[in-house]
């Protein structure tokens, strides 16, 4: 998918293989480096997804703690109250 996407911005600057300037003064250079920077915001945005991802997995898991947590108290506040009843 990149290739194809660098290979229409290449076609789209007017950049290719035979020549190295287009007519707005554009070089293969800047093709490239508009590649490169592109190719990083995907691994950033690859890296976003999986931090989105892990934060997910420990807010449920927080959650889950949580829910854990609340129905012991409960039962030892129902316990502690039925043994001050006696």
């Amino acid at each position: 998918m990149l290739n194809r996407r660098h290979n229409n911005d290449l076609k789209e600057l007017g950049l290719g293989k035979d020549n190295n300037k287009n007519t707005s003064g554009r070089t293969a250079d800047d093709a490239q480096a508009l590649f490169e920077e592109e190719e990083q915001q995907e691994g950033l945005a690859k890296e976003l997804l999986k931090l989105t991802s892990s934060l997910k997995h420990n807010f449920t898991a927080a959650g889950s703690v949580l829910k854990d947590d609340n129905a012991v108290r409960d039962f030892t506040l129902l316990h502690n109250y039925l043994l001050q009843r006696k």
